[in-house]
């Protein structure tokens, strides 16, 4: 079973404008409503893919109704909403000629909520897999590496996508896999050389302290694998953007969702691209029969 966690989950509220200009009205004959946030959208892409999945997530207000009432009609998915007081986020996407974003910060999550999302840690069995997922509220450092001993000591396997915690706590979490992109990656190793001469510090500051791999999601260049005895890139054709905000997720659904059917590793790094690549030709996410198209034309080495 794969369980995902959404620690500050959105409505992402798509505007399509025939024209945009700031300071002035400008009026969108075009909108979307969806259920957001990176753990979400693995949850949702899974679906796609016929991969069941348990969606957990704090929410509230009416903001949160709407998350959960819009994730309960996605199949395959089991929502475990964790109740606040506060209201749930919504993210602005206004999309004309290019993507800009108005993201929220979102809501403070109490001590008993961490408690509560904790609690949920007990269903995971030996061989699971739990997906963390965007980026997180000041403070919930220790929630996140509280739930990694709790899935370690399951025997769970962790994955983490999670831009803003810091060197110290991820690699003391000891995740089976991370997702950073390059510019993430070049932010946990402090530097901002090039991806080759990045990996072995990444290497040496990572895999060696505890990370059991790493999945380098690098945009139009595709991916990068490393773990402490396999090396690999993978590429896909390029693709013209329509919409980049879920690409990362759908790569990290599509290699996570392979490896629990039990694919072997090249496998699952091929779908991941192929979902990636596809990911950005469609409005949020791409089809099952987009992604097998696009896995064709990828190649790993």
């Amino acid at each position: 079973m794969i369980h995902t966690i959404t620690l500050n989950p959105s409505i992402d509220y798509y505007l399509h404008p025939a024209s945009f200009e700031i300071g002035v009205i400008n009026r969108a004959s075009e909108v979307d409503y969806i259920a957001a946030g990176k753990g979400i959208n693995v949850s949702r892409m899974l679906s796609e893919l016929s991969i069941p999945s348990t969606c957990i997530f704090p929410a509230g207000g009416f903001t949160g109704s709407f998350l959960v009432e819009s994730l309960k009609k996605v199949p395959l998915v089991s929502v475990e909403q964790v109740m606040i007081e506060g209201i749930s986020r919504i993210n602005v996407k206004i999309r004309h000629q290019q993507e800009t974003d108005l993201n929220a910060e979102g809501p403070k999550l109490s001590r008993d909520t961490q408690e509560r999302l904790l609690d949920l840690m007990k269903a995971v069995k030996e061989g699971d897999y739990v997906v963390i997922s965007g980026s997180i509220q000041h403070g919930l450092n220790e929630l996140i590496t509280r739930i990694a001993e709790r899935v370690n000591a399951q025997n769970g396997r962790l994955v983490l996508d999670v831009p803003n915690l810091p060197l110290e706590d991820l690699v003391a979490c000891r995740p089976y896999l991370i997702k950073p992109n390059m510019e993430e990656l070049q932010s946990f190793l402090n530097s901002d050389r090039p991806l080759e001469q990045l990996l072995p510090e990444a290497r040496s500051q990572l895999i060696d302290r505890g990370v059991s791999s790493i999945l380098i999601s690098l945009g139009k260049d595709g991916a990068c694998y490393l773990s402490k005895d396999e090396h690999y890139t993978i590429t896909g054709p390029v693709m013209k953007p329509l919409n980049t905000v879920a690409a990362g997720d759908s790569m990290l659904s599509a290699a996570i969702g392979h490896l629990s059917q039990g694919s072997d590793i090249k496998t699952a790094l091929k779908y991941g691209v192929a979902c990636g690549s596809a990911a950005v030709m469609a409005p949020y996410l791409p089809t099952r029969d987009q992604v097998e198209a696009i896995y064709k034309l990828v190649s790993i080495s």
